[in-house]
């Protein structure tokens, strides 16, 4: 539009929202960078938990564009909770989870918009994640640039951002799902393809060596599930996946805690977790179950990813925060020949909620404001990239930075007090803050000398001419 073509010059949506010109440990993105990595340890989403920034704003919208309470719609397909997918992890060796990341060979959704789909309209702030987080199922995706195509991996069933757009930048994308799609309770249905099941499931059916105890447990508690007595493989599965779940979550002997010190640390972390300490957060019961599932021969995975969020009370959107990041477990089931469904399993206790409130905003108008003003910024320059990248961006950020980050020698001191000073009013959250008021009374007590200046301008050229 017009508006968003005058806008170029000024608002340039590369470098909304954070600093370009500063160096890399002083952008904002990176303190919400772990926990969505291909590898994560157990402990390492704490400081997430703990965090009310905002990570994505979604607005959702029927296949008429009418908008959509996106918590109902949830329930209609099947989730307890809006449930947005992101990084899948298979490996796990002594407290520390692994993916396989983004494969060199990847497919592509396809562009989106198509007909009689719910369409969710996605902000995602720069959390250093090459990852794109959505609620499944999936049919197509949309980028700022028509031309770009979303990637993503037909078996871990994850997302990504295409290569010209680097995880530090604040991303806007459509997702489309079918209007009657309908996702199982327990999980959804999905082709396991002889290639998935030879070269992912020996990942997925590894069994723990360093978790004993663990093994025992898992064996002794679903020792009666056999397939045996007319039972199939696939109703066997189901039920020892749903006795675990209930243990863990349901059986009162765990409680969600924050905490993660250890009481043994001569054992694994998660056994020490189900053995010993007895609480913890969903990163520890997550791992608990996709381990004694492996032990009793049910193929299994973590997912990380957003559970929950809330309605901005100012714009209606509805948002997700840090504090809402969350792990569970897909088991698969196998129904027939290789062919089966990935069953969705969040053994974490209820009283997640209560923690993940405990963390909201204290402020929470102040909190939404600040919300809005972010979100408003980043779409307002939401453009063309690559009309962006041709026309302003490459060239003249190129010989800025020659200037302002020489190869060689240390950068001038108006380029460092400058990147503060973008780094700041670039950011809107920044603005609500003690440092913000701070910052806001100095500028006021500097405008009002000037203006002082200006007005007695006068007076002060007479005072200078007659000295």
């Amino acid at each position: 539009t017009g508006v968003q073509t005058c806008a170029l010059p000024i608002f340039p949506r590369l470098w909304a929202g954070r600093t370009e010109w500063g160096p890399t440990e002083t952008k904002q993105f990176r303190a919400a960078m772990t926990g969505f990595t291909t590898e994560v340890r157990l402990g390492d989403m704490v400081p997430l938990l703990e965090n009310p920034k905002r990570v994505l704003q979604v607005n959702l919208f029927g296949a008429n564009d009418l908008p959509i309470d996106l918590p109902t719609y949830c329930d209609r397909i099947g989730y307890d909770e809006p449930l947005f997918r992101g990084a899948t992890m298979e490996k796990y060796d002594h407290g520390t989870w692994s993916g396989s990341g983004k494969p060199s060979q990847i497919e592509t959704l396809t562009i989106g918009p198509i007909k009689d789909c719910v369409r969710q309209q996605i902000l995602m702030e720069p959390i250093g994640s090459p990852i794109l987080f959505a609620i499944e199922p999936i049919e197509a995706a949309r980028l700022p640039n028509p031309n770009e195509q979303v990637e993503w991996q037909s078996v871990t069933r994850q997302i990504f951002r295409p290569e010209g757009f680097p995880p530090d930048k604040a991303l806007a994308y459509v997702i489309y799902s079918r209007e009657q799609a309908e996702v199982n309770r327990k999980g959804r249905r999905e082709d396991s393809r002889e290639h998935f099941a030879q070269e992912y499931f020996k990942q997925y059916r590894a069994e723990p060596t360093t978790v004993p105890q663990l093994r025992a447990l898992a064996r002794k508690l679903t020792a009666a599930e056999t397939p045996s007595g007319g039972k199939s493989a696939e109703e066997t599965n189901k039920r020892s996946v749903d006795i675990l779940l209930h243990y863990l979550r349901d059986s009162g002997e765990f409680r969600y805690s924050l905490d993660t010190s250890t009481r043994d640390p001569q054992i694994d972390p998660v056994e020490d977790f189900v053995i010993n300490r007895k609480s913890g957060h969903c990163e520890y019961f997550a791992s608990a179950l996709a381990l004694m599932l492996r032990s009793v021969g049910v193929p299994s995975r973590l997912v990380s990813g957003f559970k929950g969020g809330n309605v901005n009370a100012i714009s209606g959107a509805f948002e997700v925060e840090q504090r809402h990041a969350h792990v569970w477990v897909e088991a698969f089931i196998e129904v027939k020949n290789g062919f089966g469904y990935w069953m969705i399993a969040d053994p974490t206790p209820a009283s997640r909620n209560a923690s993940v409130e405990s963390f909201a905003s204290k402020i929470g108008a102040a909190h939404d404001l600040a919300s809005v003003v972010s979100s408003t910024w980043s779409r307002l320059i939401n453009i063309d990239i690559d009309a962006q990248e041709s026309s302003f961006y490459d060239p003249i950020l190129s010989a800025a930075r020659e200037w302002w980050s020489p190869k060689s020698g240390s950068r001038p001191l108006l380029a460092v007090v400058y990147a503060a000073i973008v780094d700041f009013v670039t950011d809107p959250t920044q603005w609500f803050t003690v440092r913000g008021l701070l910052v806001a009374a100095s500028f006021l007590a500097i405008l009002a000398g000037i203006l002082y200046v200006v007005r007695h301008r006068r007076r002060f050229w007479e005072r200078l001419r007659s000295l």
